[in-house]
């Protein structure tokens, strides 16, 4: 073998050696993973761990002949390895690939802890100075095993550079036909690397399918390939495109309700309202949860943990109003769940719009709509607005006064925790500021919470209610306070002017992921809240995120237009919810959750009530999953094609235009 690899050519063999390196981080990465999460696995066999870890060599194969492909065939130029600076590139450019590769496996292990998924797009999109908080976030977290990667990390590039120092290249003259033969095998052996062999399609997620738990299946993955895929994730499959007349026809079906009619084809999305009320304009406030979880509270689950009530005054308060049971999110973070509340329409699965140029496109968006009939507008967070680029989306969304972590700064009595200023201190921050609004003026505030972001650190022992033995005490302690903050911030409401003006919504952004099933996972609370206003109502229909604009309106009585995927459920009972987060996009409706790989595949069903299991039926006869199946790519193809075509909502002169139209 010695012999045989001094032929090789040395930028072959340098390859080979990085690759070789790959190969034992990717590996250590996967025994990692296992030792981390596998309290997770109900099935740890070990023919199943073991065909994990040999299906996931394909995957790592794949990324490390990704991450090297370039420089390899670059080097293999083989004449031009004379020039010195010529060299440089493939010596450097494939090292500094695999450093930014045992990053990313090192980030990866911290993530899934509450990601409950692969780093995918997140792992590009917070370059800059929007990586700050997150890596202060993960030492937060895990502080050794964040320094012990840093030295790792530092260590193997050191090791590398030293290496690449004792070993200079000496370049020896061949033939050009071997040269170019040389070429051509480097370039088909890459081409079969990447694609993972030689079956029909190349290797996509849903390869990684092995079990009917995720958990397992993840194990099979590495965040190479999972960020690669998000990176390649920014137009609709081929396998699940539809036209979209046919895509309208579904989703106008689902989203119809009394008092609003569809008035464009061009927009197909296009709605107004038909009110004439003269009443005056009621104040609205919506209350984003930062990451509650609709297991623990009540009516939901049953509201306690080890016989101790988690969230006491949020569970008074839904006795109070019109509370939502089965209310389930339409994404996975914070930017997923912004874009279904204040934009109106779904984000897409992988890379989230947020991340595109199509954010710019014409939204209704709750703000703008609300201004056109007089009202003004708020929007508070705990965090930077420059973080994930909020304040610019939330003013293109409408939102004309918008109140960040700069202003909670000058307030030397707000406090402020490891990802945000506490809940205390942001919902002072507008409560104050509704303290100066009148019924002549009214008003719509957005606040998103913060403190039950992770790391999950409580401001003080006193809300310390659950010890360290308690699985997800750090969790359950964070929403304990949010509870206390929000009683507190509601108690000085309730004495305030604007309190009976005001109709209060209450809805997470997403669930926090850790230790939750597939259903938990997309189950959270909503409440609509105005005593004298809104008689206490129990509703167990199924309803999502994007329901909620059109609910806004319809407590706002007057003509708007609007393009938005959801519905009045004041006016009619909920019966499906769509949702996409990561890899994946489905359906709830019936008795069943019905979700897709964005790689196509096989879908999967699950159970939406006790007990939480897989029912296969796409497997036993896939006409079982049709009506599930079409209406998840509708919406998936409804929101991606009018985000590309910017035909969302119109111009101003094509709105005056449609108005006036009186064929619609």
């Amino acid at each position: 073998m010695k012999k045989f690899l001094t032929h090789v050519p040395f930028y072959i063999r340098f390859h080979l050696l990085l690759a070789g390196l790959g190969i034992v981080f990717l590996s250590i990465y996967r025994v990692a993973f296992f030792l981390m999460y596998s309290y997770r696995m109900n099935d740890k066999s070990f023919w199943i761990i073991l065909k994990a870890f040999a299906k996931g060599a394909r995957f790592d194969i794949s990324v490390l002949c990704v991450l090297l492909g370039f420089s390899l065939v670059y080097s293999t130029f083989h004449f031009l390895n004379r020039n010195r600076w010529y060299r440089a590139v493939w010596r450097t450019i494939p090292v500094v690939f695999i450093i930014l590769l045992l990053f990313l496996l090192i980030a990866d292990l911290i993530y899934y802890e509450n990601g409950n998924k692969h780093l995918g797009y997140e792992a590009f999109a917070y370059l800059g100075l929007e990586m700050l908080p997150l890596v202060g976030s993960a030492f937060s977290q895990n502080p050794f095993l964040f320094l012990l990667g840093l030295l790792i990390i530092f260590g193997i590039g050191f090791g590398i550079y030293k290496i690449q120092s004792k070993f200079p290249y000496s370049h020896v003259n061949i033939h050009y036909k071997w040269a170019g033969l040389q070429f051509l095998l480097v370039l088909a052996l890459l081409v079969l690397g990447i694609r993972g062999g030689i079956q029909t399609s190349p290797l996509r997620t849903s390869d990684a399918i092995i079990t009917k738990e995720t958990i397992t299946n993840d194990l099979v993955l590495n965040p190479g390939f999972t960020v690669i895929t998000d990176l390649k994730m920014t137009k609709v499959d081929d396998r699940h495109a539809m036209k979209l007349s046919d895509a309208t026809t579904i989703v106008r079906k689902e989203v119809s309700y009394p008092g609003a009619e569809f008035v464009s084809e061009e927009y197909p999305l296009l709605r107004k309202t038909n009110f004439t009320s003269k009443k005056p304009l009621p104040h609205i406030v919506v209350i984003v949860l930062e990451g509650w979880t609709g297991k623990f509270i009540d009516i939901i689950g049953s509201g306690k943990v080890e016989g101790k009530v988690v969230t006491p005054y949020f569970n008074q308060l839904i006795r109070q109003g019109m509370f939502f049971t089965h209310f389930f999110a339409s994404g996975g973070r914070t930017t997923n769940g912004l874009m279904a509340l204040m934009g109106g329409i779904p984000d897409r699965p992988g890379l989230t719009a947020v991340r595109t140029p199509q954010i710019l496109n014409r939204f209704s968006g709750l703000g703008n709509i609300a201004k056109t009939i007089g009202y003004q507008t708020l929007f508070v967070t705990g965090t930077d607005l420059s973080f994930n680029n909020k304040g610019s989306i939330m003013y293109h969304w409408g939102f004309d006064t918008l109140v960040g972590k700069q202003e909670l700064e000058k307030n030397p009595e707000y406090k402020t925790g490891p990802w945000s200023y506490l809940d205390e201190a942001s919902l002072d921050a507008m409560h104050k500021r509704l303290l100066n609004v009148s019924p002549e003026k009214p008003i719509v505030s957005v606040i998103h919470t913060g403190t039950t972001h992770y790391p999950y650190k409580v401001p003080d022992e006193k809300y310390r209610l659950f010890g360290k033995d308690t699985q997800d005490s750090e969790y359950l302690n964070v929403l304990h306070y949010a509870d206390f903050a929000l009683a507190e911030y509601m108690e000085k409401a309730k004495k305030a002017p604007y309190f009976k003006d005001t109709i209060f919504f209450f809805v997470s952004d997403h669930s926090h992921h850790r230790f939750l099933n597939y259903y938990e996972d997309r189950n959270v609370p909503l409440l609509i809240y105005a005593p004298g206003k809104i008689k206490p109502e129990l509703r167990e229909d199924i309803t999502s995120q994007l329901d909620v604009i059109p609910t806004i309106l319809g407590f706002m009585e007057r003509e708007v237009y609007f393009s938005v995927m959801g519905r009045d459920l004041r006016k009619v009972k909920g019966s499906s919810a769509y949702f996409a987060y990561g890899n994946i996009f489905g359906w709830i409706e019936d008795d069943f959750l019905y979700y897709q790989s964005v790689s196509g595949g096989q879908g999967e069903t699950k159970t939406i009530k006790e007990p939480f299991v897989d029912l296969g039926l796409c497997y036993k006869d896939i006409n079982f999953c049709s009506k599930h199946a079409e209406k998840t790519k509708a919406y998936l193809n409804m929101g991606d094609e009018l985000l590309k075509s910017n035909k969302l909502f119109p111009s101003e002169s094509v709105l005056q235009s449609i108005k006036s139209n009186t064929k619609y």
